[in-house]
């Protein structure tokens, strides 16, 4: 699941459970580009509770607003450290509970050196050449071909679709470089979920 996906599928519950259609929240995300986009921007506007927001406190539905998702493990390092000290104000201005919620990136104690600075990549995937979605769903990894070797581990790899949309559709985080696959037709991009 993407993040546009885990925000669509808050969007509906929300529709369905508190009787409120985030009609503006979806306007962002269209103008923007995405949600990760909408997201961000809208945590450094001015207007810091919503009224989306007010929808679901008087809801008791918290659960579905974006400060509190972008608090999952999979998107919180999508984040930055003032970008979830935001968000988590908002939470605690509303009385949510946010003793569990870190602002520290996750993927930063997996990393031997503390002092490591994490390198950022963005591939371009065109889904004719290799369906990255059937990939993850088949294998929940992905071998990708470097032409060079700049990738290490514990990097963070976005890999967008050039088309038909052009948007970022994977953040990933990198677990191993150079890994040799024991079957390399079964790992063959062209034949993942043919």
């Amino acid at each position: 699941m993407t993040f546009d996906e885990r925000i669509q599928k808050s969007i509906l519950e929300t529709k369905k459970d508190c009787h409120y259609n985030p009609t503006a929240f979806i306007k962002m995300i269209e103008d923007c580009g995405g949600a990760e986009n909408a997201v961000k921007k809208l945590l450094v506007s001015k207007n810091k509770i919503t009224d989306g927001l007010t929808k679901l406190y008087m809801a008791g539905r918290l659960d579905l607003c974006f400060e509190r998702i972008i608090f999952e493990p999979e998107w919180h390092d999508m984040f930055s450290k003032e970008e979830l000290t935001e968000a988590k104000k908002r939470l605690k201005d509303l009385n949510y509970d946010v003793s569990n919620l870190s602002v520290e990136p996750f993927n930063n104690s997996s990393i031997e050196n503390k002092e490591a600075k994490l390198t950022y990549w963005l591939l371009p995937c065109n889904e004719k050449n290799y369906d990255v979605e059937k990939a993850f769903l088949k294998y929940h990894t992905i071998d990708w071909n470097q032409t060079n070797s700049l990738i290490k581990v514990n990097d963070v790899v976005y890999i967008y679709e050039t088309k038909p949309k052009q948007i970022v559709r994977f953040r990933c985080l990198v677990k191993a470089v150079n890994k040799k696959t024991t079957n390399k037709k079964d790992r063959d991009p062209k034949k993942v979920g043919m």
